[in-house]
């Protein structure tokens, strides 16, 4: 291989400090792939023949470099790994991830590049290509990796410390970018445009047209902004983040015929995004052109097999697409189908047995509506996990039906699991007071909050007391009957983290903090406490290794 200017020697790479995931269904791909870092004195290595495999060991180990094939068979492919590593916060910001593939069809690549791995290879690839590429990422994020660290943290404020400090030895767009998007990160909106236009003052840049985009956005000047993205738009047309946020301006100033206008331009461009397909049939099916809202769910149920964002919220939106065409053949069928893909998820079957009895009610066929009623009322009493969404949308179709056991029970759930979201409870409120039971709602919600309260201050009191393991019993059950509360979840992690701590980990202790806090992530993925008690599981699970 002949070496280029200011290239890196391949020679020079040295991956004996990094933890490595190889990630290829082929065990010949996953042989090659391990020589190939080996002669680079790779010494920690795991492969995955599978997503599953792989996203079980992301889960319980940080992996400094992952290999990832993105063709892995009948499963989810690589980019839907990569989308749930980062969904779930497997990888950080200091993680390598590097595509392979042999295939580079341009719906495959928009789609991949979505999700920003740090490179792309194509089959074949020589193991010098390979090391040349991996010693510039590496070199870039070692400079970085003081303020990755910290942002993954949510230290900001270090973050844009350590940014400034290296701003005033040398000003580079990478560092000014960083800098921007810490300014976002503490909703400071003004500083942040100021770097945007800064950039922009010089040249034209899409990630500062796309900034500049957001802040106008942030500032509620939606003309302004229309106009920047949609030059953008005209300037790049495959820079499909500027059709969303333009989409979203568009909802903001209620012209949603135009936001599923530009939807539809974004999917032509990236037809395998499944965040992007679910916002155009939600807006289509508001628009009432079903037809498009028909074509996008379908969509998505095909492309989001192995998807992290796929749900069955998506056949209950293609059975009401179908309901509003006034084909009740067809969504008992797609429910039919949720049934089938979704049979061990109980919210999943509660959300099919709710529809379907829309269904029957609106085709006038009573008998059946109430049975599918009865059906959905058993099941609520084995299931605790439902989205608060769904949860209220049943709590309104009971009480329209008269079904006060099933109303009352599912209200009861919702506030046990959100006991401090008033909001909430108030828009539960207004279901009751249409069907004329305030009073009723008011003691439900009292009740419940209570018995939270008591619950979370008999938990804290075991830890103050030192009884750590009474604690974790304690937390543990609460969380089994209330899996959406998020206190619950944070208080049962960071009592097991105590324990493990000053214990050996067990097995089943870290299985039970792995567990909570992926309903943590899922719950809020935001939570400020979320960075801090992963990198706390990661190193409990090293420490048993």
């Amino acid at each position: 291989m002949i070496l280029k200017p200011g290239q890196p020697n391949p020679y020079d790479l040295d991956l004996s400090g990094l933890k490595i995931l190889i990630i290829d269904d082929f065990v010949e791909m996953r042989s090659m792939m391990r020589r190939t870092v080996e002669s680079f004195r790779a010494k920690t290595l795991e492969t995955a023949k599978d997503a599953e495999e792989a996203l079980e060991k992301m889960a319980g180990r940080k992996f400094d470099l992952v290999l990832c094939d993105y063709n892995l068979g009948d499963g989810k492919d690589g980019q839907q790994i990569l989308e749930e590593a980062k969904y779930r916060k497997y990888i950080s910001s200091t993680t390598i991830w590097m595509m392979i593939t042999a295939e580079t069809t341009v719906e495959m690549v928009m789609g991949a590049l979505e999700y920003k791995p740090d490179e792309y290879l194509t089959k074949p690839f020589a193991k010098q290509e390979f090391a040349v590429r991996t010693l510039k990422i590496q070199a870039r994020k070692k400079e970085l990796r003081e303020i990755f660290l910290a942002r993954d943290k949510q230290d900001y404020v270090k973050a844009l410390d350590v940014t400034n400090e290296k701003l005033a030895h040398r000003e580079t767009l990478e560092l000014l970018q960083i800098k921007a998007d810490l300014f976002e990160r503490q909703n400071l909106w003004n500083e942040a445009d100021a770097i945007y236009l800064k950039v922009l003052d010089v040249r034209s840049i899409a990630w500062a047209q796309l900034g500049h985009g957001r802040m106008l956005i942030k500032n509620h000047d939606f003309e302004s902004a229309k106009d920047v993205l949609s030059k953008s738009i005209e300037t790049m047309p495959a820079l499909v983040e500027a059709y969303d946020l333009l989409a979203s301006v568009y909802e903001k100033i209620d012209d949603n015929q135009n936001a599923q206008r530009i939807l539809e331009e974004a999917i032509e461009q990236s037809p395998k995004a499944i965040l992007r397909q679910k916002h155009l049939a939600r807006i289509a099916y508001d628009n009432n052109n079903f037809d498009v809202a028909e074509k996008a769910y379908k969509r998505i149920i095909k492309i989001g097999k192995g998807s992290v964002h796929k749900t069955a919220d998506d056949y209950v939106g293609l059975a009401k697409v179908y309901l509003a065409k006034k084909d009740s053949k067809n969504a008992l069928r797609i429910l039919a189908n949720l049934k089938e893909d979704y049979k061990h998820n109980k919210q999943a079957l509660l959300q099919g047995l709710v529809t379907e009895s829309d269904v029957y009610s609106n085709t006038g066929e009573g008998a059946q509506a109430s049975q599918a009623l009865d059906a959905a009322t058993a099941l609520v009493k084995k299931t605790t996990v439902l989205s608060n969404t769904f949860t209220l949308d049943v709590i309104r179709i009971a009480l329209n039906a008269k079904r006060s056991e099933l109303a009352d029970s599912l209200i009861t759930m919702l506030v046990k699991n959100n006991h401090e979201e008033t909001e909430l409870h108030n828009q539960a409120k207004e279901y009751y007071v249409d069907a004329a039971r305030s009073e009723d709602c008011e003691k439900l919600i009292q009740k419940a909050i209570e018995e939270m309260q008591k619950i979370v201050e008999a938990g804290v009191g075991l830890v103050n007391q030192g009884t750590f393991d009474a604690a974790i019993d304690h937390f543990q059950k609460s969380s089994k009957n209330t899996p959406n509360s998020i206190k619950i979840n944070l208080a049962l992690a960071q009592t097991l983290i105590k324990v493990m701590q000053k214990n050996r980990p067990s097995e089943k202790h870290l299985y039970l903090l792995r567990y909570s806090l992926e309903r943590v992530a899922v719950l809020d993925a935001q939570n400020t406490l979320l960075p801090v008690l992963q990198e706390a599981y990661r190193h409990l699970g090293v420490s048993t290794q």
